[in-house]
């Protein structure tokens, strides 16, 4: 593992060509000051590869042939950057996954996802509009918590949960937020601080 490891600022570009995926926990806390660079070849990210380097920098891009995330994969790597794009292979989005990276920039989420787990995007200011995908059946708890995403907020008509403070403090967000009867629970808070949206139409469906 390569844990506690110091190097000077811009002397590596960390770029790892061939390999197939990167084992759990295999950078997590480490000091490296350099560039993040995922080869194409890579297809699974395990649980906490990356978590707390907070002196990687620059954009975060996914492989195309990436087909699975570990949960806290890139939490707390907060100097990443830009825009974020989810690729088609991923289908579920882990705990955790991108929570506090601050990208600021837009989230594309592909239609095929269904899962997305507590706190997995949480505190990343993203800009622009959320688009879910219309797959999406769970929205965990904090999922999109403190964002900065802004328009219309659409629901998927698969939608089932949507867990507590799932899109709290995006006050940007607005219109009228339809539930879908698809809808059976929601969680405390769920829409907490989201003061730009002018109404809520809740289903039948809904039990808390």
């Amino acid at each position: 593992c390569l844990q506690e490891t110091k190097c000077q600022p811009d002397q590596i570009e960390l770029e790892f060509e061939g390999y197939t995926s990167y084992w759990d926990g295999a950078f997590k806390n480490c000091n490296f000051v350099c560039e993040l660079i995922i080869p194409d070849s890579v297809v699974e990210i395990g649980l906490g590869t990356f978590l707390n380097c907070v002196n990687f920098y620059g954009e975060l891009r996914l492989p195309d042939n990436l087909v699975k995330i570990g949960a806290s994969a890139f939490q707390g790597c907060k100097n990443l950057t830009g825009a974020l794009t989810i690729p088609q292979g991923v289908t579920d989005i882990p705990e955790s996954c991108f929570e506090g990276c601050w990208l600021g920039g837009t989230l594309s989420l592909h239609d095929g996802i269904k899962t997305i787990g507590n706190n997995a995007f949480a505190n990343n200011g993203f800009k622009g509009e959320l688009r879910l995908p219309k797959e999406l059946e769970v929205v965990g708890p904090y999922t999109f918590y403190n964002d900065d995403f802004s328009g219309e907020l659409i629901l998927p008509k698969n939608l089932q949960t949507i867990g507590k403070f799932a899109f709290a403090y995006n006050w940007r967000l607005m219109g009228t937020l339809e539930i879908p009867e698809n809808v059976i629970s929601i969680g405390a808070g769920a829409f907490e601080g989201c003061r730009s949206l002018k109404n809520i139409e809740m289903p039948n469906s809904v039990l808390k």
